[in-house]
């Protein structure tokens, strides 16, 4: 890092995301003073070998940054144990974070995550991406921790492993409804998701590239048609359901370039695509 900065010395944004980082390296960094931003990756910060809480590392290494690095950029990674770290045991909240940081990417990979924790998630307004793991929670979503997603307007990418059996139509309306900046949704379980939602946020899912809803046994034609005929789409997956036509599936698979159809087990057709096709002549 010391031949880095000399080399950037007059460096304003710096991305460590790829780095592995520790404490010692705030020193190296007061040797940067253009810098005003910096990127790190949590699971990539290394904690010192007395001081087991790589969380409570990471925010002292934060804490004393040099003063003209006014923003830090964080991927947030949590597994159990730093999950835990960053709980306030009093009060099973997150701890605040400092005011310079933004969190930009947040992944969950932990049993202990429960629906109650999806108020702390809604203090990071700038989150870009939500990633959970099948894992994270030990029972399904229900619509009240759902519709708390409303709440991350900057969201582009939103992955939901975890079961979404016990969201309903509101639950899912509340939740995506203010989303206008989603790319990628992929969602697990959305049973209880009707037609009425997908045709509600058709116009603001315009944008998306990626589309995945497992378990969607309740949509209908009318709901892929409209999936179908998003302009930006070039990744649909559908398994779950047993409603679609065959016809309406040729339909799209004629506007899906490189779409493969299977059938998966006895209950779910998969509808799988990359690039979207041109106009036809």
């Amino acid at each position: 890092m010391p031949q880095l900065l000399a080399v950037f010395d007059s460096c304003r944004i710096l991305d460590l995301r790829n780095a592995t980082v520790s404490l010692g390296c705030v020193e190296l960094l007061r040797g940067a003073p253009s810098l005003e931003c910096l990127r790190l990756r949590s699971d990539f910060f290394t904690a010192d070998r007395d001081a087991p809480n790589k969380h409570g590392d990471l925010l002292d290494f934060i804490a004393q940054l040099p003063a003209n690095v006014q923003r830090v950029e964080l991927d947030l990674r949590w597994d159990s144990k730093e999950f835990l770290a960053a709980l306030d045991p009093s009060t099973q909240q997150l701890k605040p974070l400092p005011l310079t940081v933004e969190v930009d990417s947040l992944y969950v990979a932990t049993a202990q995550f429960t629906p109650h924790h999806m108020d702390s998630i809604a203090a990071f307004q700038g989150l870009k991406v939500l990633h959970m793991d099948r894992h994270t929670m030990a029972g399904a979503m229900d619509s009240a921790a759902f519709s708390v997603i409303g709440e991350l307007s900057q969201l582009e990418e939103l992955v939901l492993a975890p079961q979404l059996t016990g969201v309903d139509d509101e639950g899912f309306m509340l939740g995506l409804g203010p989303l206008h900046r989603l790319r990628s949704l992929e969602l697990y379980g959305v049973e209880r998701m009707s037609d009425a939602v997908v045709v509600a946020l058709w116009e603001q899912w315009k944008h998306l590239g990626s589309l995945r809803l497992s378990s969607c046994k309740s949509l209908t034609d009318r709901a892929l048609h409209r999936m179908a005929i998003l302009p930006s789409l070039y990744t649909l997956f559908l398994c779950g359901n047993q409603n679609f036509t065959h016809s309406l599936m040729s339909a799209v698979k004629q506007r899906v370039k490189l779409a493969t159809f299977r059938q998966c087990g006895d209950l779910s057709v998969c509808i799988y695509g990359s690039l979207p096709r041109g106009p036809t002549p």
